[in-house]
């Protein structure tokens, strides 16, 4: 097994498929099922399996415009 960090991994990845959400996970956009805001203005993305994962603050309004864009 080789580590490589997060950044390293989605910078390999076709940036118009996938996108870093937050510290620890990248998405491919076709699974995302829809954007929900919690208490407090945080936000969660839906899986289309039904997996909710916190959205960082950093890429919020660019996530919130490309899943409007799906």
């Amino acid at each position: 097994l080789h580590r490589i960090s997060l950044k390293a991994m989605a910078s390999r990845l076709d940036p118009e498929k996938f996108i870093k959400i937050n510290r620890f996970a990248i998405v491919n956009l076709d699974w995302i099922k829809e954007v929900q805001e919690l208490f407090k203005g945080d936000l969660v993305i839906i899986l289309k399996n039904g997996k909710k994962l916190p959205l960082g603050r950093r890429n919020r309004d660019k996530i919130k415009s490309l899943v409007s864009q799906l």
